[in-house]
This record gives structure tokens, sequence and C-alpha cells, in this order.
């Protein structure tokens, strides 16, 4: 019975810990960048071969496994091309940036609605993501 009770207190202090730990707190930037590009109304307008950057400053209190910064496009590949994502390895502050640059206009096919994702994994599994959606239009 000692051994038992013993074992039951071992386990108690070893798992309370565990299950104590908090939620890492991020912060990151990208709402107010997207805000910046589009004057607030959620619409970015750019001519056919220019090029705009997103760029987002990322910070937490707990050091992360990796970052990432990732377009997604609700049709991809049409008006906007998007040139890479970008990824960083583990640390507690990095900036991430992707450029888009309009391909085709598209006066006659409507607007181009699009989602930048930031992503920031943890130890253990835990994963905090944070989007922001925005409207692309192409002018020729």
């Amino acid at each position: 019975m000692r051994k038992f009770i013993l074992a039951f207190i071992a386990t108690l202090i070893l798992a309370v810990p565990t299950f104590a730990q908090s939620e890492p707190v991020v912060t990151s930037n990208l709402d107010a960048v997207i805000n910046d590009l589009t004057g607030g109304d959620g619409v970015i307008e750019i001519a056919v071969g220019e090029t705009k950057t997103i760029s987002v400053t990322v910070e937490t209190d707990t050091p992360w496994l990796s970052a990432a910064l990732v377009p997604d496009s609700f049709f991809p590949g049409r008006g906007v091309f998007f040139q890479k994502r970008d990824t960083a390895g583990s640390g507690n502050e990095t900036t991430l940036t992707i450029e888009f640059t309009g391909k085709s206009g598209n006066n006659n096919r409507g607007d181009l609605p699009q989602t930048v994702v930031l992503a920031v994994r943890y130890q253990g599994g835990y994963v905090v993501v944070e989007s922001a959606d925005f409207t692309i239009i192409v002018v020729e």
C-alpha cells in the first residue's frame, strides 16, 4: 500500500506542472498590416505587374518550433500571383514576408478574395493560427 501511495504522489508531482502550463501568448501585427494595405476597407487595388508586400512581425513569450505566413486564394492563380510563403525556424520573434503581383485585370470577373494565414507551432503539437481576409482588384 505504501508503494502505491508513493507512486500516486510521484505521479501528481510530475503531472500537475504539465497541466498547469498556460497557453503561449502570440502577438502579431497581421491585422494592422492588412488594414494599412487596404486603407481600412478591406480592398487592395493594384495594377498589372505591380507588386505589394505583406510583412508581419510575430512575437511570443514561449519559444516556438516553427512559424509560417501563407497566402490562401479563393481563386488561386487568377488575377494575382503570390511569389512564395515565408517560414521561420524556432525562436521568439521574427518578421515574415510574402509578396503578390497583379497578373491580369479582373474588371469583368469580379473581386479576388484572399486570405493570409499566420501559423505558429509549439512543442507538443500546439498551434496558434491567425488569419486576415481582404480583396484584391487588379486594374489594367
